[in-house]
């Protein structure tokens, strides 16, 4: 006769034996960095530039049964510019930004140096720019004028506040379904407005470890965070959105000023917004509410590679050493900080961004 145990053995054997195999490829990862870092002279790179190709032709397709698109959380925001034109083809490395109406000089920083879209010879980068609704007659006729110009913003009709940051994500993840989903973008790079991103240095060293993942995100980890119950706090969390537990936290979650994952993952994640609570706090409620929804979600901690201290981020850009943080806070004058930032990404590219590069956005 035979027993239930028996027929769960050999799927228990092979999760132990996946995770056995995880576990030595990260510690393989790991020592071709220190490798990579032990080396003189000239910044050098362990990976070939058809090897980085093969990061974003060889994701595995998803076979998840999702919801029908028309089927929407009931908090979903409608639109008011749609960005219909943004993606046009593959999209390898898509840049999905929080921005403010009142930051077009942010925006601007941004098309300008890291999500420039000739920045690499091959690699097909796009932004799009997740707005609320202006506040008056006159920024919203500005809005209207940048996106014609540059077709890069998607707006919905909620009050861009502290408190509605989640309708960001809510318009993100449907806006993927609707207008860039043929195919869907091989991989997520969500960043905060006021951030600056080392776009080869993204390459190499963080979507090497994401492209066999799914469930996956490689961000700011968090656990154990608390969650707000004061009612005057901008971070309140109401019981009847997020039931208080014991101990009353997120267990896993992210700071989302710099977050990537893959880009297969948004329509697992829309499908899953239709049935979950609307919760105000933006990264607790996509990295932690949604992404506890998913099967075996992965954390992968890359705040070594990431400093909100902009001081810390210019010595690191203006030295000569090998370039530590792949994301840095540009808070303050947000054109010269990015500017430098960018000087800096030119001075340090390794090998192989030298060969990812677009020769047209060398320094002359």
């Amino acid at each position: 006769m035979t027993t239930s145990s028996n027929f769960l053995q050999p799927d228990l054997e092979a999760k132990v034996q996946k995770e056995l195999e995880e576990i030595k490829k990260e510690q393989e990862r790991e020592l071709k960095k220190e490798s990579i870092r032990k080396k003189e002279g000239e910044f050098y790179s362990t990976y070939k530039e058809d090897e980085v190709y093969k990061w974003f032709d060889e994701r595995s397709k998803r076979t998840e049964l999702l919801k029908d698109p028309s089927v929407q959380s009931s908090n979903q925001p409608k639109y008011l510019i749609k960005g219909g034109n943004i993606c046009k083809g593959k999209t390898d490395i898509l840049f999905y930004i929080h921005s403010k109406n009142s930051n077009e000089k942010n925006r601007k920083a941004i098309r300008q140096t890291y999500a420039h879209p000739e920045n690499f010879k091959k690699l097909t980068v796009r932004i799009v720019f997740i707005l609320g609704k202006g506040a008056n007659e006159e920024e919203k006729s500005k809005i209207i004028k940048e996106s014609e110009a540059h077709k890069d913003i998607v707006q919905t009709d909620f009050e861009d506040n502290q408190r509605n940051l989640s309708y960001k994500v809510l318009t993100f993840l449907q806006w993927v379904v609707d207008y860039c989903s043929s195919p869907v973008p091989r991989y997520i790079v969500k960043v905060d407005d006021d951030f600056f991103v080392n776009p080869f240095m993204l390459v190499e060293e963080f979507i090497s470890e994401v492209w066999e993942k799914e469930n996956f995100v490689a961000c700011h980890y968090k656990e154990n965070s608390h969650v707000v119950r004061t009612k005057t706090s901008k971070w309140n969390i109401p019981e009847s959105a997020y039931p208080i537990k014991d101990p009353d936290v997120f267990p896993k979650t992210c700071s989302g000023y710099t977050a990537i994952f893959p880009g297969d993952l948004v329509p697992v994640l829309r499908s899953i917004s239709v049935d979950t609570p609307f919760i105000p706090v933006d990264d607790a409620y996509l990295f932690s509410v949604m992404f506890e929804k998913l099967d075996n979600p992965q954390y992968k901690q890359i705040l070594e590679g990431m400093t909100l201290n902009k001081d810390m981020g210019l010595q690191d850009y203006s030295g000569n050493k090998r370039l530590q943080y792949m994301s840095v806070s540009a808070w303050g004058d947000i054109t010269e900080m990015m500017n430098i930032l960018w000087k800096g990404t030119m001075k340090h590219l390794t090998t192989l961004g030298k060969q990812l590069i677009n020769e047209k956005r060398l320094p002359k």
